[in-house]
């Protein structure tokens, strides 16, 4: 038995507390509580201070302080650093296994008893680093579940998944030391802490630092307040903003954006267009401010729901649609939908069913990439279950399928999306932070009825009559086309006019693929060309 043992022994025997044998024996607590700890030694006057205060004599406190015949066992070693990656099995099993096993064999084994200190002293550290982040990412969703992006609560759940790699590769990495005879580097770093207590703050410190700059991260996805209003659609809302609403007369303007797109995308265009006309844009179901709503979310839906949506907010007919990219689709299924209500489409490098889209990382058109399913019916009513999308398996099949597709999580806006105002960059950056846009992005049913209409209007091709339809069609390629691949483009918008006897093209050759931002004054001067025409009508 230790001196330390044989102290710790007699002092509670006696029934005595550490601050009372302190202060019996007038000596500081601090220093008892190493003696106590094996941390060090008594020696001269404190020796003989603590055995008179214990009724013992020095020589009886020394005498139980021989050596123990310690026996080597380094396969024990390695066993006992290897058991930390029980976590793998159990929740904190890399500190339940190390401890038990120490705490049985830290006297019998060479070498077990610091070793085992200071593993548990590392695996202290990495616990509370892990489920700290852990705990406070999970706090932080169910206090403000509305607001955190999808980001916050995945990065550290990476962080997570590489700590525990980090974790399991040190202790592989110490076994390997241990067998070599040598001291695994944790020990050589943790050893230099002689007392437990500045290791404890450290990782409380380090604990609190990471769970102050989550919360800071997820406050920063606070929701912005709507540019324009909500509009209840039964149960669920849309949002839409109004401007130009001083011009009784002519045609309304509807401004779709394209696939993943939003209402502020348009802010380059829509307060110019508001200077001679009823002007709108809104958020489909699930972008920005807009709430998930019937789904699927397959593009007769939107059609549905952009219908109720323009009656519920009692916006004048007769309309005039402008659809981008694939708005472009989106206004001609619903000129074909609700004829009576259209006065015009202007397409802005608008899509086509026979294109191409950018999906999932990859290129797809409807003839190879289709899966031959059914397209869901229209729903006009929505579920509490369609509005709980963000929070069910699909949500996250739906964001891990756009995370693969744009690699890491946006931190600035790119190409022509830089031209917004930085303010509305910044909204556009907490817009594609949401749970629910990419659980309104991920369209599964496109390719079918994209293909769906290719057969339709193959036996029936879609026609506008003498309705006024004006195709801008961008004058710069993708770099990634073929020669081949921009010819069938600048043939499909072409092809574009043939809906209607009064059509015209014009080309915006400055622009790629988001005209409204790169050359946003052709397609102003669009809108006002129809505008004017209409109402001279």
């Amino acid at each position: 038995m230790t001196i330390a043992k044989k102290i710790l022994n007699l002092r509670k025997g006696q029934g005595l507390s550490q601050e009372e044998l302190a202060d019996k024996a007038s000596i500081n607590l601090r220093t008892l509580q190493r003696i106590e700890q094996g941390h060090t030694e008594p020696r001269g006057l404190t020796l003989r201070l603590i055995a008179n205060a214990l009724g013992q004599s020095p020589e009886d406190l020394l005498s139980m302080n021989a050596p123990i015949d310690l026996k080597e066992d380094p396969t024990f070693l390695q066993l006992l650093n290897l058991s930390a990656l029980a976590i793998w099995l159990i929740p904190f099993g890399n500190l339940i296994i190390p401890a038990f096993l120490w705490w049985k064999y830290r006297d019998t084994i060479v070498d077990a008893k610091e070793l085992g200190r200071q593993l548990l002293r590392f695996q202290l550290i990495w616990s509370c680093l892990t489920y700290g982040l852990l705990f406070v990412t999970f706090a932080i969703s169910i206090v403000r579940p509305e607001g955190v992006s999808p980001f916050f609560a995945i990065y550290p759940l990476i962080v997570i998944g590489l700590l525990l790699l980090l974790n399991t590769f040190i202790i592989i990495t110490a076994s390997f030391q241990l067998k070599k005879g040598r001291k695994p580097f944790y020990v050589k770093i943790l050893s230099s802490f002689n007392q437990p207590k500045p290791l404890v703050q450290t990782a409380f410190l380090i604990s609190i630092g990471l769970g102050v700059s989550i919360t800071t991260l997820a406050q920063n996805t606070e929701a912005p307040h709507p540019s324009g209003k909500m509009v209840n659609l039964g149960g669920w809302r849309l949002h839409i903003l109004e401007q130009g609403a001083q011009h009784t007369y002519g045609p309304s303007v509807i401004l779709e954006a394209g696939s993943g797109d939003f209402s502020f995308d348009w802010a380059l265009v829509q307060p110019k267009v508001a200077e001679f006309a009823r002007v709108y844009s809104y958020d489909r179901a699930g972008l920005a401010w807009s709430e998930l709503g019937p789904r699927p979310h397959t593009m007769q839906q939107t059609v549905y729901n952009l219908h109720c949506l323009l009656q519920k907010a009692q916006v004048p007919k007769p309309y005039i649609l402008v659809g981008a990219s694939l708005g472009g689709i989106l206004v001609r299924l619903y000129e074909q939908t609700y004829p009576d209500e259209i006065a015009g489409l202007i397409l802005v490098d608008g899509g086509t069913e026979t294109g191409r889209f950018f999906i999932n990382g990859r290129m797809q058109t409807p003839e190879q990439d289709s899966k031959g399913e059914p397209i869901p019916p229209i729903k006009t009513v929505a579920t509490p279950e369609d509005n709980n999308l963000a929070r069910t398996p699909e949500a996250v099949k739906a964001i891990g399928d756009a995370l693969n597709k744009i690699g890491l999580p946006a931190k600035q806006v790119y190409g022509s999306f830089r031209h917004l105002p930085d303010s509305i960059q910044k909204i556009r950056l907490w817009a594609l932070g949401n749970y629910e846009y990419y659980a309104a992005s991920n369209n599964t049913y496109l390719m079918d009825e994209l293909l769906q209409m290719i057969k339709v209007r193959a036996q029936k091709p879609q026609s506008l009559g003498n309705k006024p339809l004006i195709v801008i069609t961008r004058g710069k390629p993708f770099s990634n086309d073929t020669e081949a691949d921009e010819q069938k483009r600048l043939q499909d918008q072409k092809d574009l006019m043939k809906l209607s006897s009064q059509s015209k093209q014009i080309i915006a050759h400055n622009s790629g693929h988001h005209i409204q931002l790169d050359e946003p004054d052709v397609v102003v001067a669009a809108i006002r060309d129809m505008v004017m025409k209409l109402i001279k009508k």
